[in-house]
């Protein structure tokens, strides 16, 4: 009986070495480690394509409005004259407007002499409510009003986001200037975006 036991053993030990040192379990076991790591290279690749997608979308919206409403968003703002910082001066942006601002190296392109307002709103292109969106100043927007404050219906007359534009809103909070227009680098790659509206003094370093 002992005899025949260590022989059943000696025959399982033999058939499992055999087993795992053929070329079709070595094979299937190399199939399967690749088929792991091309699936982890796989998710880490969609998540860097989802990041940098969203953030050219952002970027991109920045542009697009500050082209098309630059003109009608200065229309009666007077250039301030003694802001803390000044034409052509290099900052850092501490504002988290969009993905890429916050830690942006900056340059001011101008500081205007006016409140800044800002609205809760609802887009022209459907979708929730955008909160606390920062920042509008008075010729962007449009009311029955002659004196705003906190709590006046207005319409938005500007495009710096998709459906902005003829949008309904509700200024939620009122901020005193100067109002700054920059140029940034996103920290998050990319072109640079040109004549980003609006930051305040606090949203600024140098």
């Amino acid at each position: 009986m002992k005899m025949s036991r260590s022989l059943v053993k000696v025959s399982t030990a033999a058939g499992l070495l055999l087993l795992f040192s053929t070329p079709a379990f070595a094979s299937s076991k190399k199939a399967s480690h690749m088929s792991m790591h091309h699936e982890k290279t796989m998710r880490m690749s969609h998540k860097k394509s989802s990041k940098k997608s969203m953030s050219s979308m952002g970027n991109m919206n920045m542009n697009m409005g500050s082209k098309s409403s630059l003109k009608s968003s200065l229309k009666g703002l007077k250039v301030a004259k003694h802001p803390k910082f000044k034409k052509g001066e290099r900052v850092i942006s501490l504002a988290n407007h969009m993905m890429g601002m916050k830690g942006a190296k900056a340059t001011i392109v101008n500081a205007y002499n006016t409140k800044l307002y800002e609205v809760d709103y609802k887009p022209t292109t459907g979708g929730k409510v955008v909160k606390n969106h920062k920042w509008l100043v008075k010729s962007e927007l449009k009311s029955n009003h002659n004196a705003l404050k906190v709590g006046t219906k207005v319409t938005l007359n500007t495009d710096h986001m998709k459906g902005m534009k003829g949008a309904k809103a509700k200024i939620v909070a009122i901020h005193k200037g100067p109002a700054y227009m920059i140029n940034y680098k996103p920290t998050t790659g990319g072109k640079v975006v040109k004549n980003h509206m609006w930051l305040v003094q606090s949203e600024i370093k140098k």
